[in-house]
């Protein structure tokens, strides 16, 4: 609230000198009673005097209609949706008309991976827009020498070591033959650890991403001017997810 004087000094005479006090209160202000006190300095005294001042809450209101109901939409697309705001008289002034205090608005998109954007900041435009993005659903791409690259070298392996040790050089005696099966056997055990590791790992493995969930959702638009009695107003559209 700012005070605002007719004259801010005036010259000591018999004759009583009137001055005016304009109060001017903000945008939307708590409605209540305020005690205003207006003080005077002069000639090494000071007067003082309370003036009563009471705040009315406004009956203004206005409304955000909305172009459409139903939006529908594939994963990945996108949906315009077109808002026009009317009021009560007062509310609205000038030609093409504009809201007397700015607007705020927020978006509350329910839809999974799906984001609702709208005008930044607030503003007195009577016509508004926000944009509903959604996901497209995206399939897992698996590097080479992933889960199933790794189960088919895993089971290759012990077969060309036993080619290998089957087609080596061959000497008589036993105890040859006894190290290369055991060699077999130790190649063996290394691959059967080698499937049971592969196979773990793919079960903390990812599957892509499933985008926004076909369905439908209420999507809330609200708007605000603000202040500590603000005016309000809301709509909801629905948002088809095909």
């Amino acid at each position: 609230m700012a005070c605002n004087f007719s004259q801010t000094s005036v010259t000591p005479s018999t004759t009583p000198v009137n001055v005016t006090v304009t109060l001017s209160t903000v945008l939307y202000m708590a409605a209540g009673a305020q005690n205003i006190t207006v003080s005077g300095v002069g000639g090494g005294a000071t007067v003082t005097s309370t003036i009563g001042l009471t705040v009315t809450a406004t009956t203004e209101t206005f409304t955000l209609t909305a172009k459409n109901a139903t939006y529908p939409v594939n994963p990945g697309g996108s949906a315009s949706v077109s808002i026009t705001v009317t009021g009560s008289t007062g509310f609205l002034v000038g030609s093409p008309a504009t809201t007397v205090v700015p607007i705020t608005y927020t978006c509350t998109d329910p839809a999974p991976q799906s984001l609702c954007t709208g005008p930044a900041g607030a503003t007195n435009t009577t016509a508004v827009s926000f944009t509903i993005s959604t996901t497209a659903p995206t399939a897992e791409l698996r590097r080479p020498f992933d889960r199933g690259s790794g189960i088919f070298l895993a089971a290759l392996l012990p077969g060309l070591l036993g080619i290998l040790f089957t087609f080596g050089p061959r000497k008589p005696g036993s105890r040859l033959r006894g190290m290369r099966m055991l060699g077999l056997i130790v190649a063996l055990g290394f691959s059967t650890l080698w499937l049971g590791s592969c196979g773990g790992s793919s079960s903390n493995g990812g599957g892509g991403n499933g985008g926004t969930t076909p369905g439908s959702y209420t999507v809330t638009i609200n708007a605000t001017t603000g202040g500590a009695s603000p005016v309000t107003s809301s709509t909801t559209v629905t948002l088809s997810v095909q």
